[in-house]
């Protein structure tokens, strides 16, 4: 009726008390994960244990159960923004430096490609930046990757390494050294060519063979 009392003043407000809960790396928005329907992924860490403590009296309790299931559950109207629960921690760079054109490490892994032969351990290189629960078989991992599908929401692998190019050390008269490389029957590398040891010893990667003039003499 006219005249009627706001129902907004019978209500005091309080401030909620959100958790912040570190993840260590770029995390899908939760909020539109669940509106969406996407569900937790396999091996995900218990939520409900993560948000016990902050949960208002009358709130559910089967947390994993509604995040496994979002399509039979739905955000109540004024429901916080689950994203605002979570604290981003920058992704950790490895210091890896590349002095060539590495090829696009995630789409690598989305187009099924495996590892070359010869690569160095993935594994050792990525030791000191992955986080607590992450597999520890990479290199396994990165050959196979037929079998080891990037999980939703896994950051760009990209985003670890630091590409350096090569500067330019020849004169633009300089035969095609790849095409010459790769003619069948190979090409005549001359004797009184500089020392390509000498060349590019500042710029190859580790583990790469040093015994450059003889891999082109022969």
């Amino acid at each position: 009726p006219l005249g009627h009392p706001d129902f907004s003043s019978m209500m005091k407000e309080e401030n909620l008390r959100l958790p912040k809960i570190s993840v260590y790396f770029h995390h899908p928005n939760a909020t539109e994960s669940f509106i969406s329907g996407r569900a937790l992924p396999p091996g995900h860490m218990s939520v409900t244990d993560m948000l016990d403590d902050f949960l208002p009296p009358n709130h559910p309790s089967n947390l994993d159960e509604m995040l496994e299931n979002p399509s039979e559950y739905d955000l109540p109207l004024g429901h916080p923004d689950l994203a605002k629960m979570m604290r981003e921690k920058d992704l950790p760079t490895t210091g890896i430096e590349l002095f060539f054109p590495h090829p696009d490490v995630t789409e690598s892994i989305q187009a099924r490609r495996a590892l070359p032969v010869g690569h160095p351990n993935v594994a050792e290189l990525l030791e000191e930046c992955l986080p607590r629960d992450h597999p520890l078989n990479l290199d396994e991992m990165l050959n196979k990757p037929s079998q080891f599908p990037l999980p939703f929401g896994h950051p760009d692998l990209n985003r670890l390494m630091k590409i350096e190019h090569i500067p330019p050390l020849i004169f633009s008269a300089h035969p095609n050294i790849d095409a010459n490389l790769r003619a069948i029957g190979g090409f005549d590398f001359p004797e009184s060519h500089p020392s390509v040891v000498d060349l590019l010893e500042d710029f190859l990667p580790p583990g790469h063979p040093l015994d450059l003039d003889n891999m082109l003499r022969d």
